[in-house]
């Protein structure tokens, strides 16, 4: 008899060939039929503009839920602090967008290099954050997390709306 670990695997099995197929017929298939004006080459570019800000998201998520971990005390309050707070904060963002200028391409070459920064001021800076504030009571080290966690959203937020509107969706 097997210990059960197999039909787990299984399950996962199952849920990415579940994931795969619906991403072939709600993402890929529908990508390549639409009849928009649009040429291939900029469908591609905005594919991959809106691919990358997915994985940008997804990489930070995750990041963020390991380093707050060891900070917050249990993984359960680091992934609901770091999703609750990187959704409101990537929402204000998306609000906020509307004030830029779509036509200047400095403002995304901007948020860029500001996610860049604070990507790396992160990588750097949440360890030693974390170490040195765990005398904090849990309060406190929950509201300070969800204002770290906050601000890179934010700045995310701005990336989606504005790649619709320069996309002409």
């Amino acid at each position: 008899p097997g210990s059960g670990h197999d039909s787990g695997l299984g399950i996962l099995l199952f849920l990415l060939l579940q994931a795969v197929i619906l991403s072939l017929i709600l993402i890929i298939i529908p990508f390549f039929r639409t009849t928009s004006a649009q040429p291939v080459t900029d469908r591609w570019n905005t594919g991959i503009f809106f691919g990358g800000i997915g994985l940008g998201f997804m990489f930070i998520e995750i990041t963020l839920i390991q380093h707050l971990t060891l900070f917050l005390g249990y993984p359960t309050r680091s992934i609901t602090i770091t999703l609750c707070f990187l959704l409101i904060g990537s929402g204000i963002g998306s609000l906020r967008s509307g004030t830029l200028d779509i036509r200047r391409r400095s403002h995304p070459i901007c948020l860029g290099i500001v996610m860049i920064v604070l990507s790396t001021a992160y990588a750097f800076g949440l360890p030693v954050l974390s170490r040195n504030l765990l005398f904090l009571p849990d309060g406190f080290r929950m509201l300070l997390a969800a204002a770290l966690v906050a601000c890179p959203g934010y700045v995310m937020g701005f990336f989606f709306p504005l790649g619709v509107r320069a996309a002409g969706y």
